[in-house]
């Protein structure tokens, strides 16, 4: 990772930080529904810029005073350590879901005002039942009580089941399409999976991830997944 994963961060006039600013103002006068603190951002596949979006979406909330926790719920090939350039420890959402810690144990500073971090913690054999236990719907809640937004990172839908179990629990789900990395159909059977578990998708981001590697993005924000697919 570079310091041009977090654009919004490193590089405030561009056109991509203004895009997820843009983003935002569709988080924060969403009407959809009751009020959305959960949040959890995920993709049909790999490799379509979920995590570089998770990361600079909760820039851009805690940017405007909003106390933001970014949890990443990717328990089997976690990435937001390295985003924010924090060292991997065997202390995170694992562990507190095993009972070896408490959450205040883990919640990490990011060097960004308003915003902290929850780490995956030590890798488990079973993190499909570790996010469908108990223990993970007490901690979301009590996140909740002490954030204004929890924005969650998790494996992509289609090749585990780890995002549908969070899909259900959370108040609401941003589907990333990478274009050029996903075929069309593929983002709406994601749509569908998390449908079946009752997940309230907010919208998508279609995202051309091929050129933000090259400092040349676009995000745009749609009402659902069809749109994209056409």
């Amino acid at each position: 990772m570079n310091d041009r994963t977090l654009i919004v961060n490193h590089s405030p006039k561009s056109i991509w930080a203004e895009a997820f600013r843009a983003f935002r103002t569709k988080i924060l006068h969403s009407k959809k529904g009751s009020i959305v603190k959960s949040i959890l951002v995920t993709s049909a596949g790999a490799g379509e810029g979920k995590s570089v979006t998770v990361a600079n979406t909760a820039v851009v909330l805690a940017q405007t005073g909003k106390k933001v926790i970014l949890m990443d719920c990717d328990l089997r090939k976690p990435v937001q350590h390295e985003i924010f350039k924090k060292r991997k420890t065997n202390r995170g959402l694992t562990n507190v879901l095993n009972g070896e810690c408490s959450i205040s144990d883990i919640v990490q500073d990011t060097g960004i005002p308003n915003l902290q971090l929850i780490t995956s913690g030590s890798i488990r054999f079973n993190p499909s039942e570790l996010l469908d236990s108990d223990k993970f719907k007490e901690t979301i809640s009590s996140l909740k009580s002490q954030a204004d937004y929890i924005i969650i990172d998790s494996p992509p839908v289609l090749p585990v089941t780890d995002a549908c179990i969070l899909g259900s629990k959370v108040d609401g789900i941003i589907l990333v399409v990478g274009v050029g990395k996903v075929q069309p159909e593929m983002a709406l059977k994601a749509k569908e999976h998390m449908e079946i578990v009752n997940g309230n998708i907010l919208g998508i981001i279609i995202n051309h991830y091929e050129n933000f590697v090259e400092q040349s993005a676009y995000y745009h924000y749609c009402e659902n997944v069809e749109k994209a697919a056409n």
